[in-house]
Protein backbone atom coordinates (compact mmCIF):
# COMPACT_ATOMS: atom_id res chain seq x y z
CA UNK A 1 0.00 0.00 0.00
CA UNK A 2 1.20 3.79 -0.82
CA UNK A 3 2.98 5.51 1.61
CA UNK A 4 0.29 8.26 1.07
CA UNK A 5 -2.72 6.30 1.76
CA UNK A 6 -4.28 6.13 5.50
CA UNK A 7 -5.66 3.44 7.43
CA UNK A 8 -8.92 4.70 9.64
CA UNK A 9 -10.27 3.43 12.03
CA UNK A 10 -12.94 3.88 14.56
CA UNK A 11 -11.17 6.14 16.43
CA UNK A 12 -9.61 7.90 13.40
CA UNK A 13 -12.19 8.42 11.09
CA UNK A 14 -14.09 11.33 12.27
CA UNK A 15 -11.10 13.23 12.97
CA UNK A 16 -9.94 12.65 9.47
CA UNK A 17 -12.66 13.48 7.76
CA UNK A 18 -13.14 16.69 9.77
CA UNK A 19 -9.39 17.89 9.44
CA UNK A 20 -8.91 17.04 5.55
CA UNK A 21 -8.10 19.69 3.69
CA UNK A 22 -8.99 18.34 0.10
CA UNK A 23 -11.73 15.51 -0.78
CA UNK A 24 -11.41 12.49 0.45
CA UNK A 25 -11.60 9.32 -1.26
CA UNK A 26 -12.57 6.09 1.38
CA UNK A 27 -12.07 2.77 0.12
CA UNK A 28 -13.97 0.02 2.17
CA UNK A 29 -12.40 -3.17 2.08
CA UNK A 30 -11.85 -6.43 3.24
CA UNK A 31 -9.19 -8.53 3.70
CA UNK A 32 -11.17 -11.50 2.19
CA UNK A 33 -12.26 -9.40 -1.05
CA UNK A 34 -10.40 -10.22 -4.45
CA UNK A 35 -11.81 -7.26 -6.30
CA UNK A 36 -10.24 -5.18 -3.52
CA UNK A 37 -6.98 -6.49 -4.32
CA UNK A 38 -7.62 -5.51 -7.47
CA UNK A 39 -8.54 -2.00 -7.03
CA UNK A 40 -5.76 -1.56 -5.21
CA UNK A 41 -3.01 -0.71 -7.29
CA UNK A 42 -5.10 1.85 -9.02
CA UNK A 43 -5.79 3.77 -5.28
CA UNK A 44 -2.19 3.47 -5.14
CA UNK A 45 -1.27 5.13 -8.47
CA UNK A 46 -3.84 8.09 -7.93
CA UNK A 47 -2.88 8.87 -4.25
CA UNK A 48 0.67 9.40 -5.96
CA UNK A 49 -0.36 11.34 -9.03
CA UNK A 50 -2.91 13.55 -7.35
CA UNK A 51 -0.77 14.29 -3.89
CA UNK A 52 -1.99 17.32 -2.22
CA UNK A 53 -5.22 17.65 -4.80
CA UNK A 54 -7.04 14.59 -2.68
CA UNK A 55 -6.32 12.28 0.17
CA UNK A 56 -7.27 8.50 -0.24
CA UNK A 57 -7.92 6.44 3.27
CA UNK A 58 -8.63 2.51 3.90
CA UNK A 59 -11.20 1.61 6.04
CA UNK A 60 -11.41 -2.41 6.78
CA UNK A 61 -14.55 -3.78 7.47
CA UNK A 62 -13.84 -6.48 9.46
CA UNK A 63 -11.88 -4.56 12.02
CA UNK A 64 -13.86 -1.29 11.88
CA UNK A 65 -17.80 -2.82 11.29
CA UNK A 66 -19.10 0.51 13.16
CA UNK A 67 -18.09 3.28 10.32
CA UNK A 68 -19.50 0.73 7.70
CA UNK A 69 -22.74 0.30 8.97
CA UNK A 70 -22.94 4.34 9.40
CA UNK A 71 -22.54 4.04 5.61
CA UNK A 72 -24.10 1.51 4.96
CA UNK A 73 -21.68 -0.65 3.35
CA UNK A 74 -23.31 -3.87 2.02
CA UNK A 75 -20.47 -5.16 -0.55
CA UNK A 76 -16.67 -4.05 -0.71
CA UNK A 77 -14.90 -2.82 -2.18
CA UNK A 78 -17.05 0.58 -1.71
CA UNK A 79 -15.49 3.70 -2.17
CA UNK A 80 -16.96 7.14 -0.71
CA UNK A 81 -15.90 10.68 -1.86
CA UNK A 82 -16.47 13.14 1.02
CA UNK A 83 -15.89 16.75 0.55
CA UNK A 84 -16.29 19.50 3.72
CA UNK A 85 -17.72 16.75 5.67
CA UNK A 86 -20.46 15.46 3.20
CA UNK A 87 -20.63 12.34 0.58
CA UNK A 88 -20.22 13.71 -2.34
CA UNK A 89 -20.15 10.92 -4.81
CA UNK A 90 -19.52 6.87 -4.64
CA UNK A 91 -18.46 3.63 -6.51
CA UNK A 92 -19.05 0.00 -5.48
CA UNK A 93 -16.92 -2.59 -6.92
CA UNK A 94 -13.76 -2.75 -8.61
CA UNK A 95 -14.37 -0.41 -11.84
CA UNK A 96 -11.74 -0.36 -14.60
CA UNK A 97 -8.81 1.71 -13.88
CA UNK A 98 -10.24 4.62 -16.83
CA UNK A 99 -13.91 4.88 -14.75
CA UNK A 100 -11.83 5.20 -11.29
CA UNK A 101 -9.68 8.00 -12.75
CA UNK A 102 -12.86 9.90 -14.18
CA UNK A 103 -14.37 9.15 -10.65
CA UNK A 104 -11.72 11.47 -9.27
CA UNK A 105 -11.54 14.12 -11.88
CA UNK A 106 -14.86 15.09 -11.23
CA UNK A 107 -14.02 15.35 -7.36
CA UNK A 108 -11.21 18.14 -8.39
CA UNK A 109 -11.55 21.74 -8.57
CA UNK A 110 -11.55 23.70 -12.44
CA UNK A 111 -8.46 24.27 -12.96
CA UNK A 112 -8.05 28.77 -13.20
CA UNK A 113 -6.63 30.62 -15.51
CA UNK A 114 -3.38 30.75 -13.16
CA UNK A 115 -3.39 27.23 -12.84
CA UNK A 116 -3.10 26.76 -16.69
CA UNK A 117 -0.51 29.35 -17.17
CA UNK A 118 1.28 27.49 -14.35
CA UNK A 119 1.03 24.08 -15.94
CA UNK A 120 2.46 25.77 -19.12
CA UNK A 121 5.95 26.16 -17.41
CA UNK A 122 7.84 29.13 -19.32
CA UNK A 123 9.28 32.04 -17.75
CA UNK A 124 6.34 34.73 -19.60
CA UNK A 125 3.45 31.94 -18.57
CA UNK A 126 4.49 31.69 -14.85
CA UNK A 127 4.86 35.72 -14.51
CA UNK A 128 1.56 35.96 -15.89
CA UNK A 129 -0.31 33.29 -13.64
CA UNK A 130 1.44 35.51 -10.93
CA UNK A 131 -0.20 38.53 -11.94
CA UNK A 132 -3.33 36.60 -12.15
CA UNK A 133 -2.62 35.02 -8.80
CA UNK A 134 0.63 36.64 -6.54
CA UNK A 135 0.60 33.91 -3.88
CA UNK A 136 -0.26 31.04 -6.97
CA UNK A 137 2.34 28.01 -5.26
CA UNK A 138 2.79 26.47 -7.85
CA UNK A 139 3.80 28.78 -10.09
CA UNK A 140 6.36 30.51 -8.03
CA UNK A 141 7.74 27.43 -6.88
CA UNK A 142 8.38 27.00 -10.38
CA UNK A 143 9.23 30.76 -11.12
CA UNK A 144 12.00 30.34 -8.54
CA UNK A 145 13.75 27.49 -9.59
CA UNK A 146 13.81 28.91 -13.08
CA UNK A 147 15.49 32.25 -11.67
CA UNK A 148 17.84 30.01 -9.43
CA UNK A 149 18.97 27.87 -12.18
CA UNK A 150 19.55 31.23 -14.33
CA UNK A 151 22.25 32.73 -11.09
CA UNK A 152 19.30 35.45 -9.94
CA UNK A 153 18.72 33.91 -6.59
CA UNK A 154 17.87 37.40 -4.95
CA UNK A 155 14.36 37.46 -6.73
CA UNK A 156 13.76 33.67 -6.34
CA UNK A 157 13.85 34.24 -2.60
CA UNK A 158 11.70 37.28 -2.78
CA UNK A 159 8.85 34.92 -4.60
CA UNK A 160 9.55 32.18 -1.91
CA UNK A 161 8.36 34.85 0.97
CA UNK A 162 5.20 35.94 -1.19
CA UNK A 163 4.13 31.86 0.90
CA UNK A 164 6.23 32.00 3.87
CA UNK A 165 8.76 29.69 2.60
CA UNK A 166 11.99 31.42 2.51
CA UNK A 167 12.96 30.61 6.08
CA UNK A 168 10.95 27.30 6.97
CA UNK A 169 12.19 24.38 6.54
CA UNK A 170 9.36 22.08 6.81
CA UNK A 171 5.78 24.39 6.49
CA UNK A 172 3.99 24.13 3.46
CA UNK A 173 1.07 25.31 1.89
CA UNK A 174 -2.11 23.03 1.64
CA UNK A 175 -1.97 23.82 -2.29
CA UNK A 176 2.01 22.58 -2.75
CA UNK A 177 1.99 19.03 -4.21
CA UNK A 178 4.44 16.65 -2.81
CA UNK A 179 6.73 17.51 -5.93
CA UNK A 180 6.24 20.96 -5.85
CA UNK A 181 6.92 20.94 -1.49
CA UNK A 182 10.72 19.02 -2.80
CA UNK A 183 11.49 21.87 -6.14
CA UNK A 184 10.96 24.34 -3.19
CA UNK A 185 13.53 22.70 -0.71
CA UNK A 186 16.02 22.80 -3.15
CA UNK A 187 15.67 25.63 -5.01
CA UNK A 188 15.18 27.72 -1.05
CA UNK A 189 18.72 25.68 -0.21
CA UNK A 190 20.77 26.82 -3.88
CA UNK A 191 19.05 30.08 -3.45
CA UNK A 192 20.46 30.77 -0.05
CA UNK A 193 24.26 29.51 -0.93
CA UNK A 194 25.25 32.90 -2.14
CA UNK A 195 24.52 33.95 1.84
CA UNK A 196 26.09 31.34 3.45
CA UNK A 197 29.15 31.86 1.43
CA UNK A 198 29.74 35.78 2.22
CA UNK A 199 29.14 34.83 5.25
CA UNK A 200 31.87 31.99 5.62
CA UNK A 201 34.33 35.00 4.04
Amino acid sequence: MSDKITNLTTDTFKAAVSSSATPLLVDFWAPWCGPCKSIAPVLDELAAEFDGKISIAKVNIDENPKIGATFQVQSVPAVFAIDKGQIVDQFIGALPEASVQEFVDRLLPTPSEADNLAAIGDEQSLRKALELDPAHAGAIAQLAELLVNRGEPTEALALLERIGLRDRADEYPDRLSGGQQQRVAIVRSLAMRPALLLLDE
